[in-house]
C-alpha cells in the first residue's frame, strides 16, 4: 500500500470521525451561561414592571360584560399571586391576544413572564369563559416552564399547584381539585420520561435538554378573588397603585410627546410637498424640447429645474432692465 492511499484514508478517517462528533454535539444541549445561571440560582427575586395591555372594548367569543369584568378582576392577579411566592415572580405583559391558547380561532386574555429570581422561564396565558362574572369565575389558563429540570422537583410542583390554587377549585375533596393535581403530575412525568427515553433514532435521546413543561388547567378562579379583597387592603397594594397611576400619568405623557412629534413632522412633511407640487406645475408648463435628451426621470427633472432656473433668471433681469 502506497504512502498516498494510507494518507487518503487517515484523511477519510478524520473526516468521518469529525463528522459524528459534530452530530453529537449538535443534540447536545446549549450550554448556557453563567450569567443565567446566577440570575436563576443566586439572585433576588425581581421587582416586576407590569405592563398592562391597552383596554379592549370588546373581544370575539367572549360576551362584552364578560370581558370587562375579566379585566377588572383580573387587575391585580400577578399581585396577588406574587404576595407569598418565594423566588417566584409574575410580571404582566402588554399584549391581550393570546398564542398558546389560541388553537382553531384568535383568543384573548391576560399574559404574564414567569420569573424564577431575576431568570425569565416561561409564559402564563388566561382566557376567559364567554359567560365570565364574578358569581362564576370561570378561565382557562396555560403554564409553559422552559429549563426546569435546572430546578428541584418540589420547585416546580409548588409553583404549579400555587397557580392552580388561583384558578381552580382549591378544596380537596373535589373532583377538579383532583383533575388539576393529575395534570400537573403528568406534566412532571412527561419531562423525566423525555429526558431517559431512549429514542429509536440513532441516539437522538441520549442527550436530553434542560426539560420544558406545559400544563393546561381550567377552573374556577374564587379562591383568588377572594383573596384579592384580602391584598387590596394591604399598604403593598396601596403602594403598588399609586406607583401604578404614576406610570400610566408617565406612560400618557411619553404618547402626547411622540404625537407632537409625528404630527410635527408630518406639517413639515405636508409643507415640502406642497413646494414640491408648484414647482412641479410650473416645471410642467415648460416647453417639450427642452425633455428630449433626456434619458431618466432623475435627468428629466434636472433638466425641468434647469429650465425653470432660466426663466425666472430671464424675467429677473427684464425686470432689472438689464436686456431693456
Amino acid at each position: 500500500m502506497s504512502s498516498f492511499e494510507i494518507l487518503a484514508i487517515i484523511v477519510f478517517l478524520n473526516v468521518a470521525a469529525t463528522i459524528t462528533l459534530w452530530r453529537t454535539a449538535a443534540r447536545r444541549p446549549e450550554k448556557l451561561k453563567k450569567k443565567f445561571l446566577d440570575r436563576l440560582w443566586h439572585s433576588k427575586p425581581i421587582t416586576p414592571k407590569h405592563q398592562p395591555p391597552p383596554p379592549l372594548e370588546e373581544v370575539l367569543f367572549v360576551r362584552k360584560e364578560a370581558w370587562l369584568q375579566f379585566v377588572s378582576d383580573f387587575e391585580d392577579f400577578a399581585n396577588v399571586v406574587n404576595w407569598h411566592q418565594g423566588p417566584w415572580r409574575l410580571q404582566e405583559l402588554p399584549e391581550s391576544e393570546l398564542s398558546k391558547l389560541a388553537e382553531d380561532s384568535p383568543a384573548y386574555g391576560r399574559r404574564y413572564a414567569v420569573f424564577h429570581n431575576q431568570a425569565r422561564l416561561g409564559e402564563i396565558e388566561v382566557e376567559p369563559d364567554s359567560r365570565y362574572s364574578t358569581q362564576d369565575p370561570r378561565v382557562l389558563v396555560h403554564i409553559q416552564l422552559n429549563s426546569v429540570r435546572l430546578l428541584t422537583h418540589r420547585t416546580i410542583r409548588d409553583f404549579l399547584v400555587n397557580i392552580a390554587l388561583h384558578v381552580s377549585a382549591a378544596d380537596p375533596g373535589t373532583v377538579e381539585y383532583f383533575r388539576t393535581h393529575q395534570k400537573i403530575d403528568l406534566a412532571l412525568t412527561d419531562v423525566l420520561w423525555e429526558a431517559q427515553e431512549i429514542s429509536q433514532f440513532g441516539g437522538m435521546g441520549d442527550y436530553p435538554g434542560y426539560g420544558q413543561i406545559a400544563v393546561e388547567l381550567s377552573g374556577l378562579a374564587s379562591f383568588y378573588l377572594s383573596v384579592r379583597q384580602s391584598w387590596t387592603a394591604t399598604p403593598e397594594a396601596a403602594k403598588w397603585r399609586k406607583e401604578a397611576a404614576h406610570a400610566r400619568f408617565v406612560e400618557e405623557l411619553k404618547a402626547e410627546k411622540r404625537k407632537a412629534r409625528r404630527d410635527k413632522w408630518a406639517a413639515r412633511r405636508d409643507k415640502w410637498a406642497a413646494r414640491l407640487s408648484w414647482m412641479n406645475t410650473v416645471a410642467a408648463a415648460l416647453p417639450d424640447w427642452m425633455f428630449k435628451e433626456t434619458r431618466s426621470k432623475r435627468a428629466g427633472l434636472v433638466m425641468r429645474l434647469v429650465g425653470f432656473a432660466l426663466i425666472v433668471g430671464f424675467l429677473w433681469a427684464v425686470q432689472a432692465g438689464w436686456l431693456g
